[in-house]
């Protein structure tokens, strides 16, 4: 069967009642002295410091971008204190650990003929090291002066580890460029590998997302109209017709919405359809998702790294990070969802950020069997302990 065939459009509509809640649910805008700002173009909701509460990245492209410090329920912009408020037309950010200190860097792509900036968080400020890495570019010319809204520029940054070597990798999709994608090498240097790998497309792409849509054990890649199969690291166009032909311009995000175990995708096309994944149901369960919160159940954890081995092997069966921003304005908290090559239990390593550096435990002797239909939720602690 052809991969078209095994794709249909889904729809989901959402129908309210009021019989099912009468009461009137109530809202109320907070500090609206530092939050009614114009526009943004991308926002992250982020742990930067480590105290255990989420602080707010908001990113702009004609005014400064701003970082909301969390103050016990009060937001504070520290933008300017930490380094990181200058107008660089950022359309996209990511947050992850790429030095390896227990703490949240940012990757930032800017439109209009900036420079990428890859911030090192240094606890007291942060500081630019993009240039160091090889990471300003983003597979496009710097202009020589920035700010026109014809340059070209970066739009949107998203982090994989497409190679199963343990650590995150950065694809960036661009405006008037070539999109470049970014192998972490694990020293502190990330080389641009797109061309070798044909994912330097010139020209726009407005979207990148990852899932693993066939569970085998890689995780491929949605990016604007082209759907690619990673084949053990490298690449194959495979677009079905049906994704060809809704194309998914900023924002297009994978869930397993049906919870079958295959990723579908929904796209923001001019139709926002539901692309439904027809896998077979026998490959569909051959997949685990795990959720990561804190130790009360709430979703504080975002740059959490997830880590799946074959049971007491040690053998890495592939790398998840908790959505930590990517797309177009908007930001995943859903579980992490892994493929897995067979049935078989695994062992699950979650490594999480903490003011004493980076703190890995893990649950041994997982059997993806008994989670078909949802999903693994562990609990972590401030110090990076697994609780009940």
């Amino acid at each position: 069967m052809r991969l078209f065939q095994k794709f249909v459009i889904g729809f989901i509509f959402l129908f309210g009642s009021s019989a099912i809640n009468a009461q009137q649910p109530k809202f109320e805008i907070i500090q609206p002295e530092i939050f009614a700002q114009r526009s943004s173009m991308t926002h992250a909701w982020i742990d930067y410091d480590n105290d255990g509460d989420v602080d707010l990245l908001v990113c702009f492209r004609d005014i400064p971008n701003m970082l909301f410090r969390n103050d016990n329920g009060k937001y504070v912009n520290v933008a300017a204190q930490m380094g990181i408020a200058g107008s660089r037309a950022t359309m996209g950010g990511v947050w992850f650990d790429y030095d390896l200190d227990g703490d949240l860097d940012l990757y930032l792509g800017n439109m209009d003929g900036y420079a990428n900036r890859m911030y090192r968080n240094d606890k007291t400020g942060f500081v630019d090291i993009a240039p160091k890495n090889g990471l300003d570019a983003g597979g496009r010319a710097i202009a020589e002066n920035p700010g026109d809204h014809s340059m070209a520029g970066t739009i949107r940054p998203s982090l994989v580890d497409y190679d199963n070597d343990g650590d995150f990798d950065i694809f960036v999709t661009t405006m008037g460029g070539t999109d470049g994608f970014y192998r972490n090498d694990g020293n502190g240097k990330f080389v641009n590998i797109a061309p070798e790998l044909g994912l330097a497309h010139k020209g726009y792409r407005g979207t990148a997302v990852w899932a693993d849509y066939n569970n085998d054990g890689w995780v491929d890649l949605y990016a604007y109209g082209e759907l690619y199969k990673n084949e053990k690291g490298k690449f194959k166009v495979v677009t079905p017709d049906v994704v060809k032909n809704n194309v998914g311009g900023y924002g297009s995000v994978w869930a397993d919405y049906d919870n079958d175990g295959a990723m579908d995708l929904c796209i923001s096309s001019s139709n926002h359809y539901i692309l439904h994944n027809m896998l077979t149901k026998e490959n569909a369960r051959r997949s685990l998702k795990v959720m990561v919160v804190n130790e009360k159940g709430i979703y504080t954890k975002a740059g959490t790294e997830v880590r799946l081995y074959q049971k007491e092997k040690r053998k890495l069966i592939g790398s998840r990070i908790i959505s930590a921003g990517s797309d177009y304005n908007c930001q995943s908290a859903m579980a992490v969802h892994f493929g897995l090559p067979k049935m078989e239990n695994v062992d699950v390593e979650i490594t999480t950020m903490t003011n004493d550096g980076r703190k890995t435990a893990c649950l041994e002797n997982i059997d993806p069997k008994k989670y078909s239909g949802k999903y693994l939720s562990i609990k972590v602690d401030n110090k990076g302990k697994i609780v009940k």
